[in-house]
């Protein structure tokens, strides 16, 4: 009996310090009541990223996604996923992308349509079209090069009818036509127009191919303002200069303009949606993998911060949706692509570098081999961010932060 009361007093004592440690961990991930409306909101979103951009062409015509910043590589394999599933073959196989001149079409063309080349040869041709896509002297960023690879792969696993079609949609634009520094100049004075012009050519190739092909959608990635789709930016209703904003006009809501999680970039410093609240809500929950659209959403009716400039939009106004596929500690910033200044073009590289004015430096050129950055290493004030994050991540009953 003694023994029975002993054993009945142990336990009592280890169920108290179990309640105990059980109390200390909910104050400890007690949700801040600033980013509770968020943390609610997500706990009732169950759509990946990928489903939600695919289930969007049951309704619209037209998807936008908003990149992230041009060498952000992870965001390509959510965009790797979306064009290889079957869903999107079989209803929207056609990608239109900012970077790329659309003078080099007709050579993108030939090289999704051909078949059973080698990995040399895929390589070789891809890297041709790749160094003639940008109007700058180079583009150091790996992903475009690998997306082009990938996309071919992705081809040669499909019939003729079903490939997917892929058009660079910026400003026309030779490199072998032009020779000076005043003619390059010359091209540099019309970049003002730039964003018309690439949404004239969408628009050109979008309503050449709803008339001639089964399939009659498009996704369409641009990368931050260009895919604003707001129609005014100030309280005097001045129209923008963006690609979106021009498509919205033409196709009303037939098109969609999604914002894909980022942390934004001010005069080379970096900062998080709304001081960090956003990032924070994600990653208090662990998720890393969501789409929702911004309508009747905390995010969507929270002020426009992307851009710095004055307005009185919500997030809701210039995008429709959201995806949030990775933290920003999973980002990698990648540049460089192999073999781009060989031998045989290194002379062609001095002199397009200096007919736009730079003096490169071929052995420590960023193009000439592959960087790959993370965290602080792409983030030139990281601890200033991740505060801004943490912030409101751990619970006190102190003053209420702004």
């Amino acid at each position: 009996m003694k023994y029975l009361k002993f054993f009945s007093l142990i336990l009592f004592f280890l169920s108290v310090s179990c309640d105990q440690k059980t109390d200390n961990n909910r104050k400890e991930t007690k949700i801040k009541p600033e980013i509770k409306d968020y943390v609610d909101f997500l706990n009732n979103q169950h759509t990946s990223a990928k489903d939600y951009i695919l289930t969007l062409f049951n309704k619209y015509d037209i998807v936008i996604l908003s990149e992230r910043a041009h060498y952000e590589y992870t965001q390509y394999n959510t965009i790797l996923n979306i064009i290889s599933d079957k869903r999107f073959i079989d209803s929207v196989g056609t990608v239109f992308v900012e970077v790329g001149v659309s003078s080099e079409q007709n050579k993108v063309n030939e090289f999704l349509k051909s078949e059973n080349l080698r990995e040399k040869e895929i390589k070789q041709k891809a890297l041709e079209i790749y160094r003639n896509i940008p109007f700058f002297p180079n583009w150091d960023k790996t992903s475009y090069y690998d997306f082009l690879i990938q996309l071919y792969k992705i081809n040669q696993k499909l019939t003729s009818s079903e490939k997917v079609d892929l058009y660079y949609s910026d400003v026309p634009f030779s490199w072998k036509e032009t020779k000076t520094k005043k003619e390059y100049q010359e091209f540099i004075d019309t970049l003002e127009t730039r964003d018309s012009v690439i949404a004239q050519q969408i628009i050109f190739h979008f309503e050449k191919d709803k008339n001639s092909k089964k399939r009659k959608k498009a996704l369409i990635i641009l990368n931050y303002r260009h895919a604003f789709i707001n129609i005014r930016y100030t309280k005097n209703g001045q129209k923008t200069e963006n690609v979106g904003r021009y498509l919205k006009e033409k196709y009303g809501n037939q098109v969609v303009s999604i914002l894909i999680n980022d942390i934004n970039n001010k005069n080379n410093k970096f900062f998080p949606y709304h001081h960090g609240k956003w990032d924070a809500s994600f990653e208090l929950l662990n998720i890393s993998n969501i789409g929702f659209d911004f309508k009747q959403s905390p995010f969507g009716k929270d002020s426009f911060d992307m851009y710095p400039v004055k307005n009185d939009l919500t997030y809701n106004d210039v995008f429709s949706g959201f995806i949030y596929t990775a933290p920003m500690d999973s980002f990698i910033f990648k540049k460089g692509v192999p073999n781009y200044i060989s031998d045989d073009f290194k002379k062609e590289y001095i002199r397009r570098n200096r007919i736009s004015g730079y003096h490169p430096d071929i052995e420590n050129d960023t193009i000439n081999r592959t960087w790959m950055y993370s965290e602080k290493r792409w983030c030139s004030n990281y601890d200033a961010v991740r505060y801004e994050i943490n912030q409101w991540k751990t619970y006190n009953n102190t003053k209420k932060q702004k």
